[in-house]
């Protein structure tokens, strides 16, 4: 009996021992395809809104020429005067101006800054905007240069301009601070940083201009890309690029600063005209700068791969390319076989880049070009000063995966309010009024610029985005 109770025992604990075994292998698979709870610790953050600060604008002035003195070879001197128009979105609201030091003694033809003034206690800052534009006919420089008034900042980047024979750039400083600012600048060619001497620690004066030829620090460079740092004042930077074929003036550009360094950069309102490629000299040689192409600069230490869409605005119908960028170096990449027409240029990269597009045209008189920078991502609101120039055209892009709806609102010009629809991917464009100014409104997000094409005239500007100063931001504690 007591023999039989120990068999019983040892058989119970042996059951009992596989029951358990068996349980915790069924326990473990179902830990295994059952999710466990999810603990996530987000980091701590406020949402902090800024007080409002004056919003400020500086517009560069008037076109230049340099070697105009017959006792000074580098002197520089303003032709002319540009055009300006400026406003806030209330059109009530005081917009200060005050003119800078320039290159003109008489000090009549000078950059600007323009200023809207903010009071404590408003919660938000208001929308500001200047524009100005310049055509020229001359025998040495023609064409139309218009640009947009730039907010100053301690860096630029400046995608435009050659040292090539024939063809001059101005690198124009301004600093509107009531400091001076130490400013360096560097270089990028086709085989990347270009050795320069005598740019760094430039010192440019409080409210004041200074102007730099750029072929007396990097000549002969056919596609050169200018980084701007500034220490002090902030600077607005531009590069006048002008063009002399042969004995013929080819066009006059202002260039703003482009788009910060991304891996994707959004150019829209290229203008495509077919007669580009007639352009030539007085030798009837086509010249190598007449095609457009897309200007690009990697600013990674890591060569990059590029995939560049170039979209039509008309059909929404278009083209991929697929091209190397050397670490640190400059490529122009022609733009070719493309039907007349605007078109939206967006450019994929695996590394950081800036980029523009260089475009032409020709007219009965004259040949012009002009620098289609890329754009930056605006709010949901944004203002347009539109200023004179030949057929004058709104251009908006949707690099979303929705359709946007946008409102265009005449603030200071004439016509009616009207709606337009921008497919996912897609872009559109209307017809603005000259001295004009409009508020756009729609999702944030897009991006736009205004462009000019006449009879021997062509020019573009990108929309800015307000300050991220005037904006929310969050605040991570750590």
């Amino acid at each position: 009996m007591t023999r039989d109770r120990s068999i019983w025992k040892i058989g119970a604990r042996t059951l009992f021992g596989a029951l358990a075994t068996t349980a915790v292998v069924a326990f473990t698979a179902a830990a295994l395809v059952t999710p466990l709870p999810e603990v996530r610790q987000s980091a701590p953050s406020t949402v902090v809104t800024p007080q409002p600060a004056a919003q400020e604008r500086v517009c560069p002035g008037p076109l230049l020429t340099i070697a105009a003195s017959a006792t000074d070879a580098n002197a520089v001197s303003p032709i002319g005067e540009a055009g300006v128009v400026a406003g806030a979105q209330d059109p009530d609201r005081t917009v200060e101006t005050m003119p800078l030091t320039g290159v003109d003694p008489d000090g009549t033809a000078v950059p600007t800054a323009i200023r809207v003034p903010v009071d404590p206690a408003e919660a938000t800052a208001p929308l500001l905007a200047g524009s100005q534009s310049q055509a020229l006919s001359g025998d040495e420089l023609s064409g139309l240069a218009a640009t947009e008034c730039q907010e100053a900042t301690p860096e630029s980047w400046l995608v435009a301009g050659s040292t090539d024979v024939g063809r001059t750039t101005l690198i124009m400083l301004i600093n509107p601070s009531p400091v001076a600012a130490t400013v360096d600048i560097q270089i990028a060619g086709a085989e990347g940083p270009v050795e320069i001497t005598g740019a760094s620690g430039l010192i440019v004066e409080p409210a004041s201009q200074r102007v730099i030829p750029l072929a007396g620090l990097a000549p002969d460079v056919e596609s050169p890309v200018v980084h701007i740092t500034s220490r002090g004042g902030k600077i607005a930077a531009w590069l006048q690029h002008s063009v002399v074929r042969g004995l013929r003036p080819g066009g006059i550009e202002l260039v703003g600063h482009a788009a910060w360094p991304a891996g994707r950069q959004v150019i829209p309102g290229v203008h495509v005209v077919q007669n580009a490629s007639g352009i030539s000299n007085d030798t009837g040689r086509t010249l190598n700068d007449a095609e457009p192409i897309l200007r690009v600069h990697s600013v990674s230490d890591q060569d990059g791969d590029l995939m560049v869409r170039i979209l039509s605005e008309q059909t929404g119908q278009g083209t991929v390319l697929n091209a190397r960028v050397a670490a640190g170096a400059v490529a122009d990449l022609p733009i070719e076989d493309l039907q007349a027409g605007t078109y939206t240029v967006v450019v994929e990269a695996s590394s950081p880049i800036v980029a523009a597009v260089r475009g032409n045209t020709s007219g009965d008189a004259a040949l012009d070009f002009a620098w289609f920078q890329a754009g930056e991502a605006l709010a949901e609101s944004f203002l347009v000063e539109v200023p004179a120039g030949p057929q004058p055209r709104l251009h908006v892009a949707n690099q979303g995966d929705q359709n946007a709806e946008v409102t265009l609102t005449p603030i200071k010009a004439p016509g009616s309010e009207v709606a337009l629809t921008v497919n996912a991917g897609a872009s559109v464009s209307t017809n603005v009024a000259a001295g004009g100014q409009y508020l756009v409104t729609g999702p944030a997000g897009l991006y736009a610029s205004v462009s000019y094409l006449g009879d021997g005239m062509s020019s573009s500007f990108p929309i800015s985005a307000i300050s991220p100063l005037a904006t929310p931001i969050t605040v991570y504690r750590g």
